[in-house]
């Protein structure tokens, strides 16, 4: 029997017999791409991971879920590995594919910086830009099943992303130099959080390398190839969950 669809509540310590409205986009994808109507079952998970059996209310124009119990069956998956992707900013739809995919492998955090050598560097647009990757984040949670959905914080600049990370964090900068050794290779001891910076296209300019290395980031290749910059960011998120992670043969905890 299909699961019923995930819908992420963003508020914690949800109550049973709570209605909570749906905005137009959950509204569009459970009428229109699931077709879903009134007294539908839904699964619902509330900011905390907490989970949740709710039912779909619908009013004239205007959708919600009712919460009606807890869950029978928890399959929410909760991440024992905290990652902490710092992603630059990139072109196009290139960052929301990457916090999309980053999110599907586990991330913890995405951190999108605007770097020097990012292209596009709107501040005006920070406010909807974070809107969105947020949403992304939870449409790409639901869809894999997930506990809790990644924060996605905004920073102007490497130096803002840095100072808000964990100081016991283990700490990686992609780099495509030769001689520099694979990030796997790195990985050889048990973590709590680990942090990733990816650069733009183009890489990190030498002044950010410079400030990487002086926060107790480490070089670390993901091979021979060049990669484009989102397709970096999810590699070395797969790698890290196949290391220390809930990909790889270790067990979880």
């Amino acid at each position: 029997m299909k699961p019923p669809p995930r819908i992420f509540i963003p508020q914690e310590c949800v109550r049973i017999g709570e209605c909570h409205p749906l905005d137009a986009e959950l509204r569009h994808y459970l009428r229109d791409v699931l077709r879903q109507s009134d007294g539908a079952e839904v699964a619902l998970v509330d900011r905390a991971g907490a989970t949740f059996r709710g039912r779909v209310r619908v009013s004239r124009d205007s959708w919600a879920v009712e919460v009606v119990g807890p869950s029978a069956e928890d399959r929410a998956v909760r991440e024992p590995l905290r990652i902490h992707l710092i992603l630059a900013l990139l072109k196009g739809d290139r960052t929301e594919w990457a916090v999309q995919k980053a999110t599907e492998l586990g991330v913890f955090r995405v951190l999108v910086g605007v770097c020097e050598r990012s292209v596009p560097r709107a501040g005006s647009l920070q406010s909807p830009r974070v809107s969105r990757l947020q949403r992304v984040a939870a449409a790409a949670s639901c869809q894999c099943g997930r506990a809790t959905v990644p924060e996605v914080s905004w920073h102007d600049g490497l130096r803002a992303a840095i100072e808000v990370l964990p100081a016991a964090a283990l700490r990686y900068r992609l780099d495509e130099s030769s001689g520099v050794p694979p990030l796997a290779t790195l990985l050889h001891e048990p973590a709590h959080d680990v942090v990733l910076a990816v650069g733009p296209e183009g890489s990190f300019s030498a002044r950010e390398r410079e400030l990487l290395d002086g926060a107790g980031f480490l070089p670390a290749a993901l091979g021979p190839r060049v990669l484009r910059a989102e397709t970096a960011a999810v590699v070395a998120v797969a790698v890290v969950q196949t290391v220390l992670g809930d990909l790889g043969p270790r067990p979880p905890g």
